[in-house]
């Protein structure tokens, strides 16, 4: 009896796989489409991400004094050398100009001349404002305020004395 049920089994099984199968449907061709080649120039072009720094940062600062009157430029714009900037007050820019030039002839009034100065004659021997020898390691402010020459004789060695 197991055996009839074996072979009934086996039976069944082989007669469930011979029957006919409906064949699948395949898929439709792809519709592809076509294009003429053409010759022509591709421009080069690309993309970066960057920092981009100048060669060159100015900074603009007066060099004299007074009020502005007018600005040539605004922030961030590029400027060349020699181009007008600003346009400063001309009553306050006189009187600074007045007070410089004055400043110049004080300064060219006063000047210092060391004889026999060189790297071993580092010590005063004597010394003269105006041709007059200076008997005291001072001077004036008159003298100073008034310009005039200042004449530093050097030598070798210190001299304790030399204003004395």
């Amino acid at each position: 009896m197991n055996r009839l049920f074996l072979i009934t089994g086996l039976l069944a099984v082989l007669l469930a796989g011979c029957r006919r199968h409906k064949p699948e449907t395949a898929m439709p061709p792809l519709r592809v489409g076509v294009a003429e080649a053409v010759t022509d120039s591709v421009p080069n072009r690309m993309e970066f991400i960057g920092y981009l720094a100048s060669n060159f940062d100015a900074v603009i600062q007066p060099r004299v004094n007074g009020y502005l009157l007018t600005k040539q430029f605004a922030n961030g714009m590029p400027v060349k050398r020699g181009q007008l900037l600003f346009t400063i007050d001309p009553d306050q820019l006189s009187t600074s100009m007045l007070a410089a030039e004055a400043a110049l002839q004080s300064a060219r009034a006063q000047a210092i001349e060391a004889r026999n100065n060189s790297k071993e004659n580092i010590y005063i021997q004597k010394a003269y404002l105006n041709g007059k020898e200076l008997k005291q390691p001072r001077i004036p402010f008159v003298a100073i305020v008034s310009g005039g020459t200042l004449l530093l004789e050097m030598g070798d060695k210190p001299k304790f004395d030399c204003f004395n």
